[in-house]
């Protein structure tokens, strides 16, 4: 019966082999929750800069700048159990996965690590993003030290990771030391959750903008853009009280639009003659 059906077979990309390990390794006292931030007014600032500076603008890379910024603030999100000590790391480096096309014109997601994200600016964060875009990727330290690991054998593969994963100075350097993913499609109706996988302290996906009513200035509903957020977050270091704090000042940040303002826009020119140079 098999022989009678339609299909096609494509190699196994080797690559996955990193996903299905990670995914193994994934925090076992993690707990979930979700909120919904309301982008109206951000959408149109980054819409406002695109068309000022001709700069493509990611609601992507400034959720990474809205999520840092609010992790140093609550260094909470930024602590490891390793061993008999807590580590608070008092800069946040932010892993994201970015589409990649590869050779054989498949795609797979590629984790990329915005080092040191807090001290960066709105317009330096999307800059770089929008570098890591372009660019395949092939010299960063971090995604030259996972591809090695992807064609070992899974035993060896999975205790290799085990022991980065747990190991909160290695996994820093390997995926950054909190996580956001995103998951958002232009001219998507309907709101899309979605819960990150946890191999960190602290993980959000960004779902599917659409739109949506919030109450107005005088308890009307107002049309406008909504924002699906989902966390997972280790319990094992992490409180309810703590989390909420987070996250919290990161729906605050993102729907005061914090950070694009005219020098947004000036920075954002600026880096682009300087890339063009």
């Amino acid at each position: 019966m098999r022989a009678q059906w339609n299909y096609r077979e494509t190699s196994w990309p080797v690559l996955r082999n990193l996903t299905t390990t990670v995914l193994d390794l994934q925090r076992p006292h993690t707990f979930l929750g979700q909120t919904t931030a309301n982008v109206g007014h951000t959408l149109s600032r980054l819409a406002h800069c695109q068309q000022t500076t001709r700069r493509a603008q990611s609601l992507h890379a400034y959720l990474i700048y809205c999520m840092a910024r609010a992790a140093v603030e609550h260094p909470a999100v930024l602590t490891y159990r390793h061993r008999r000590r807590l580590i608070t790391f008092d800069s946040a480096d932010v892993g994201t996965a970015l589409n990649k096309r590869l050779p054989d014109g498949s795609r797979l997601p590629v984790v990329t690590i915005l080092r040191e994200a807090n001290s960066r600016s709105a317009a330096q964060i999307q800059h770089e993003f929008r570098l890591a875009t372009r660019s395949d990727l092939t010299d960063d330290p971090a995604l030259r030290a996972r591809r090695r690991l992807a064609p070992w054998p899974g035993w060896l593969r999975k205790w290799v990771l085990r022991r980065a994963l747990t190991n909160p100075f290695r996994l820093r350097e390997l995926y950054g030391n909190i996580q956001i993913t995103s998951l958002q499609q232009s001219g998507t109706p309907t709101p899309l959750w979605a819960f990150p996988a946890n191999f960190g302290t602290v993980a959000f996906a960004a779902g599917a903008v659409s739109p949506g009513f919030v109450p107005g200035p005088t308890g009307q509903p107002v049309l406008t853009q909504l924002l699906p957020l989902a966390g997972a977050m280790d319990h094992d270091v992490l409180d309810g009280m703590a989390a909420v704090g987070f996250t919290r000042r990161f729906v605050e940040l993102i729907e005061t639009a914090a950070g694009l303002d005219d020098n947004y826009v000036d920075q954002t020119l600026a880096l682009s003659r300087e890339r063009s140079r």
